[in-house]
This record gives structure tokens, sequence and C-alpha cells, in this order.
């Protein structure tokens, strides 16, 4: 796990190496290019991987500008865990490098009371 201080840190290192991330969680109020810059930035660099937009706003605008901008869902702040114990145990096909490789393997303890506290 790796956490950029700021949305820009975010897509440089993504985009020196499209394939080191498998899942992106990406705020969407972060300083010098918010996430929903950031997360459009990296996909039009090729990123094919899973990005989940996490925004404290819940306006149905605000959830498609993030989808637009390339984010593959949209989580709430504050998250529930129920909501991350879900996702630890999703498959997701087609993100992951082998199809049907669960999420839990990407998702450990430290990344999980990380997430807690966004």
């Amino acid at each position: 796990m790796w956490m950029a201080e700021n949305g820009q840190q975010a897509v440089n290192d993504v985009v020196r190496d499209l394939n080191k991330y498998h899942v992106i969680f990406m705020d969407n109020q972060m300083p010098v290019l918010g996430g929903i810059d950031a997360t459009r930035k990296i996909r039009e660099a090729g990123f094919l991987h899973l990005i989940v937009g996490v925004t404290g706003y819940s306006l149905e605008e605000d959830v498609t500008e993030y989808l637009m901008a390339g984010a593959d869902l949209i989580l709430s702040k504050p998250m529930r865990m129920v909501v991350l114990d879900m996702l630890t145990h999703v498959k997701v096909h087609g993100y992951l490098s082998e199809p049907g490789m669960t999420l839990v393997a990407d998702i450990n303890s430290k990344t999980l009371n990380w997430l807690r506290n966004l």
C-alpha cells in the first residue's frame, strides 16, 4: 500500500508504472490536484485497473462527474466497514492481473485500518 500526499503525486506515481497498483482509492478532496482530475489523468495515461472514487459529496452530479472521469465506483465518506468488507470479497473480472482474483489479496489489515479513518 502507498498513500499519495496529493493528487498530482498520485498521477505521477501511477503513470510511471501503470501495472504497479491493481486498485486505487482516490479521495475527491486532495491538495494540488483533486481526485476527479487525478482520476481523469490516470485513465488518459492508460490505467486499466479499478479506481474507487471516495467522496464526502453524494449529490448525483458529483457522483456522475467522478464516473465520467473514469472511476469504476464511488464510495461516500464516512466509509462503512461493511462496504469495505464486501469489497474485499468481490471478484473483479478484467481489472486485476488474473481474472477472478479477489480484492482480499490486495487489501490487507493495514489498508483496511487506513480506510476506516477516511
